[in-house]
């Protein structure tokens, strides 16, 4: 499911964004309105629950993004903004952050707890197919994030970079707002100063677009572009699939029926292989002919039918197999991969 990266952004801004908002891939495996994380066969370990989902964070949301969800007092959106400006914790001028103390809680209790621990549950959850109470106006921390990736980690690498990005440039206009909206006061009626910071980004012209897209700004978009057309062209690669193959896993666990969850750059996006699999591994031995290996279990095997090119591919996507010759990820990939097994921010 696509994210209409900068929909939510003053019409002047995402004009000037267009090569940033096309291009993506469309994250067919990450579908919320039916969402892969709580279909996930049981006992599967870090599946989600359907009164959570991928929504355990409580998301930063610019002030001119909580006045447009404050637009329509008659909105449910209205509402559930209204409900959260009850507790004053997080909220500034600049929008709304995570409260101190959840934020601390997240922290210590996220790691065991994405998509389960329905006490981090984000305020403006809905249930339903997409979940959101603010969905039009949702940030870019969430319209980046995706359990699954068409493209692997190389895909998860560039949406990363994306949601870093365009989360700055809410923050530049954020700051942008508040400035010419003014000083909040000393006793301030929140919502009708998030209004105002609405209308006021509304008002931008061609000038102020120039001015929050700075040339380091411009340059750092350059960057993410450039990530985002080498995941293409990691995934290309793929396709015929490499003659050699080695493993790559980088955590499994067996389900009380024998299948096995295999996975390799990160827990959210697992394949499911029956136990057989273990038996394709060691074929693979030393020379990587998986082929040849397959050819070996389907003879010893009667039910290693399942073991067809697309689950290797499949296999290959989420690097739970991999060339011999695959350079070792960079840093910034590594420390990605820690982020998206259990849904850390960066």
């Amino acid at each position: 499911m696509s994210a209409g990266l900068v929909a939510h952004l003053p019409a002047p801004l995402a004009a000037a964004l267009g090569a940033l908002d096309r291009g993506w891939p469309g994250e067919a495996g990450a579908d919320c309105a039916r969402c892969p994380m709580q279909a996930a066969p049981a006992p599967h370990p870090w599946r989600f629950s359907a009164d959570s989902k991928c929504c355990t964070a409580h998301p930063t949301l610019a002030n001119f993004l909580v006045g447009r969800a404050l637009a329509d007092p008659a909105s449910a959106s209205a509402a559930l903004v209204h409900a959260r400006l009850s507790d004053p914790a997080g909220v500034g001028p600049l929008g709304l952050d995570p409260p101190p103390a959840y934020d601390a809680r997240y922290r210590r209790d996220a790691d065991g707890g994405f998509g389960q621990d329905q006490s981090l549950r984000c305020p403006f959850w809905v249930g339903g197919a997409d979940s959101c109470g603010v969905w039009a106006v949702r940030s870019a921390t969430c319209r980046t994030w995706f359990c699954r990736h068409d493209h692997g980690l190389h895909g998860a690498a560039a949406w990363g970079q994306a949601s870093f990005w365009v989360s700055g440039l809410e923050q530049r206009l954020a700051e942008l707002c508040a400035a010419r909206v003014g000083p909040p006061g000393p006793d301030p009626d929140w919502a009708d100063y998030f209004v105002r910071c609405a209308a006021a980004s509304e008002r931008l012209d061609l000038a102020d677009v120039d001015a929050l897209l700075t040339p380091a700004l411009r340059v750092a978009l350059d960057e993410v572009l450039v990530v985002r057309a080498a995941a293409t062209e990691r995934a290309a690669t793929w396709a015929p699939l490499p003659a050699r193959l080695q493993p790559a896993l980088s955590e499994w666990h067996q389900l009380d029926d024998g299948q096995v969850v295999v996975t390799g750059y990160s827990t959210f996006d697992a394949v499911v292989a029956p136990a057989g699999f273990f038996g394709f591994l060691a074929e693979l031995g030393g020379d990587g002919d998986w082929r040849r290996a397959r050819a070996a279990v389907r003879r010893a095997r009667a039910d290693a039918a399942w073991l067809d090119d697309d689950t290797v591919a499949g296999l290959v996507r989420v690097g739970a197999l991999v060339a011999p010759d695959t350079p070792p990820p960079p840093v910034e990939l590594v420390a990605l991969r820690r982020w998206t097994r259990r849904g850390h921010t960066p």
